[in-house]
C-alpha cells in the first residue's frame, strides 16, 4: 500500500502547480523506470518464496493490493484540486494551501539530509 501511494505522490509532487496531466504522465522516464523498478522488487518480494524467507513475508493475493489504488487515486486528486485551487488565485486556498508545496520542500531537505548521513556513517564504520 505504501509503494503504491508513493508512486502517486511522485507523480503529484512533480510541480507545484502545474497539472500533472497537462505535463503528461510518462514524460519523464526516470520516474518511469524509479517506478517499474519499484513495483519488480515489490513483487519479487511478495511473491517470491526465496525473498520470502528473507523478509519473513508470505505471498498476497493481487485483490489485496488492489485495495491501496482507490487512496492512491485519491491523494493524486486531491493534490491536483490544490494545484487547481492556486493556479486559479482562489484567495482561501492561497492563503491555507500553499503551505502544502512549502511542507514538501522541507520534506524532501529533511530526507536529503537524512540519506547523505546514512551514506556517511555507513562509509565511516565500512559498512558500505
Amino acid at each position: 500500500a505504501v509503494v503504491i501511494c508513493q508512486i502517486a505522490n511522485v507523480f503529484a509532487s512533480r510541480t507545484r502547480y502545474q497539472s500533472v496531466f497537462s505535463m503528461g504522465l510518462f514524460s519523464n522516464r526516470a520516474v518511469l523506470v524509479g517506478i517499474v523498478s519499484e513495483l519488480l522488487i515489490l513483487a519479487l518480494i511478495i511473491w517470491n518464496p526465496i525473498a520470502n524467507l528473507i523478509f519473513n513475508t508470505s505471498p498476497l493475493d493481487l485483490k489485496y493490493l488492489l485495495i491501496a489504488v482507490p487512496f492512491a487515486i485519491l491523494l493524486l486528486g486531491i493534490d491536483e484540486l490544490r494545484k487547481y485551487l492556486l493556479r486559479r488565485n482562489v484567495s482561501w486556498a492561497t492563503r491555507y494551501l500553499k503551505w502544502w508545496s512549502k511542507l514538501q520542500r522541507v520534506w524532501f531537505t529533511i530526507e536529503v539530509t537524512k540519506s547523505v548521513i546514512y551514506d556517511r556513517s555507513y562509509k565511516e564504520y565500512g559498512l558500505w
